[in-house]
């Protein structure tokens, strides 16, 4: 069942047509955006396909003073819709919010197409036929029985993939150091799970009259919960941390086992369709901690935290 509940504004549908006739048609920029988790809900071609057969004239126009944006986002139990009327300027000029409590999506496209027919053109959408009384069924020598409905299909994750870079302190030798990061993505509306891996460019600190140098390169695993655009999120990192000595009496190279865990923060500064854009905040605590000798020195230990910010393209791949 579709519930509607007027946001703003008398009447929705007074925006756009208030004096419309039959004969003079009445046309809009369309606008539609599906939030992650309702993106294969309602399909933009087939609900403007709906509205025009309503009206019977498509009512879209790039070119068009006013416009009808339509909001799609996932609910626990269903999916909300919201429809905004707005001006030439993009004031808002009046809105509907529509709520499914199904996961069946064809009822909420036939409530958007009248929603929005009504706010276009709501004497041609008046004027609309509504279907008949079916036609009566042949009389059969035994009636069959009706299909047994079908489970509500679950929803399914979305596939996204991430490319960025970052900067750390804690990591390697030296204040900062940068990096770069590689991450694939299950996302769901209220929860994701990302594998990836991050490669610390070599950096450095000066020691005695030499220098240390070293770099981290490590896999990482995040189960996140998700709340819109905002993320928390365990992280797990394991890999090798490596560090070597130059200009040092007794110059050595040496690697260790890199075991960390921790949290991230992230929030979706562009949200991912064509290509997004996302900033996130790691902070780890290694497991394991070594030394790392010139000599029978010590010239760099791990630190007890690792912090990394990084800012990151992401696509979503299907």
């Amino acid at each position: 069942m579709i519930v509607a509940q007027l946001l703003s504004g008398s009447v929705l549908a007074l925006g756009v047509a208030a004096a419309a006739t039959p004969s003079a048609p009445v046309h809009v920029r369309f606008g539609e955006r599906q939030l992650p988790g309702a993106e294969r809900c309602v399909a933009p071609a087939a609900l403007r396909g709906a509205v025009e057969v309503l009206l019977g004239y498509d009512p879209f126009d790039d070119r068009a003073p006013r416009a009808i944006d339509v909001e799609v986002r996932p609910r626990p139990s269903g999916f909300e819709a919201e429809v905004t009327l707005r001006d030439e300027a993009g004031a808002a000029l009046g809105g509907r919010k529509l709520v499914s409590g199904s996961q069946e999506c064809a009822e909420l496209t036939d409530a958007l197409a009248l929603a929005i027919g009504n706010a276009i053109d709501p004497v041609r959408a008046s004027q609309a036929p509504t279907p008949g009384p079916p036609p009566e069924p042949a009389r059969a020598a035994a009636a069959l029985p009706p299909p047994a409905p079908s489970p509500p299909a679950a929803a399914r994750p979305s596939f996204l993939g991430s490319l960025g870079v970052l900067g750390a302190a804690g990591a390697a030798p030296g204040v900062v150091n940068a990096g770069a990061q590689l991450e694939l993505e299950l996302r769901w509306p209220r929860y994701s799970l990302s594998l990836g891996g991050r490669a610390d460019f070599p950096a450095s600190m000066s020691y005695d009259s030499g220098s240390i140098g070293g770099e981290l390169l490590v896999g990482e695993l995040a189960p996140c919960l998700r709340l819109a655009r905002f993320g928390a999120c365990l992280l797990g990192a394991l890999g090798t941390e490596t560090a070597q000595s130059a200009s040092l009496p007794g110059s050595t190279q040496q690697s260790a086992l890199y075991a960390a865990a921790g949290a991230r923060a992230l929030f979706d500064i562009v949200e991912p369709r064509a290509l997004g854009l996302r900033a996130a905040l790691d902070i780890l605590a290694p497991v394991t901690r070594e030394d790392f000798l010139v000599g029978t020195a010590v010239a760099f230990a791990t630190p007890p935290v690792a912090v990394a910010l990084s800012l990151s393209g992401v696509v979503e791949v299907f």
